[in-house]
């Protein structure tokens, strides 16, 4: 069985937080929606929304685990940005040319993410 946790930008600025996803949506004001991450053994966090991934299950050639929104860099195509896909319930990797399963990438490295560019 695969683990499945996420990763989120803290908005406070203290790095990421890695854990389950939270939503807690509405505060009797009107609509709010923000999202958090419950770090194990600690309350939730409030994250960046947009910086959200979930574990891709994979980890690099360095122990590193791989995340959606990730560059990674293998022989195979260069540096590659991890998304999920829909249709195919899956994991991917694109370059400017070209995408496919990030299950098939032999050897890759994490060399950074899109969010911290």
């Amino acid at each position: 069985m695969r683990t499945i946790k996420f990763r989120g930008l803290r908005v406070d600025g203290k790095g990421w937080a890695y854990g389950d996803i939270m939503h807690r949506c509405g505060d009797g004001r009107g609509m709010l929606i923000i999202v958090g991450i419950r770090t194990i053994g600690h309350h939730p966090v409030e994250v960046r929304p947009e910086t959200v991934g979930q574990f891709t299950g994979l980890i690099d050639k360095h122990d590193n685990e791989i995340y959606e929104g990730d560059s990674i860099h293998s022989y195979m195509g260069g540096n590659t940005t991890v998304f999920w896909r829909d249709e195919s319930r899956g994991f991917f990797v694109k370059n400017d040319n070209d995408e496919w399963p990030l299950c098939g990438i032999p050897q890759p490295t994490v060399v950074s993410n899109i969010h911290e560019q």
